[in-house]
């Protein structure tokens, strides 16, 4: 994605065709391909960035994902049995 921003009414902005070029002009120099060398990562500790500090957010990994899971299924178990006893109640009553 492409984005042109003109701050000026006279502001020459470039095309939306790729293969345009900008106005040749004249001139001469030398430029550079481009270099090599190790570039460096971030840290997972934490650190200042604009003068905040702090560490990572909690990603939740050490919420007790197993007994969870158990009353989720438990719930689940319980609210269906709720249901099937209700339907064959009624269904009881009727006839």
């Amino acid at each position: 994605m492409d984005l042109s921003v003109a701050l000026s009414a006279d502001a020459e902005l470039p095309s939306g065709d790729p293969s345009a070029s900008a106005t040749p002009t004249s001139g001469s120099g030398s430029g550079t391909t481009g270099g090599t060398g190790a570039g460096t990562t971030g840290s997972t500790t934490g650190g200042t960035t604009g003068g905040a500090t702090g560490g990572l957010a909690a990603t939740g990994s050490s919420i007790p994902a197993g007994a969870l899971g158990a009353v989720a299924a438990v719930t689940v178990a319980a609210g269906a049995g709720v249901v099937f006893a209700v339907r064959r109640r009624r269904a009881g009553e009727q006839g």
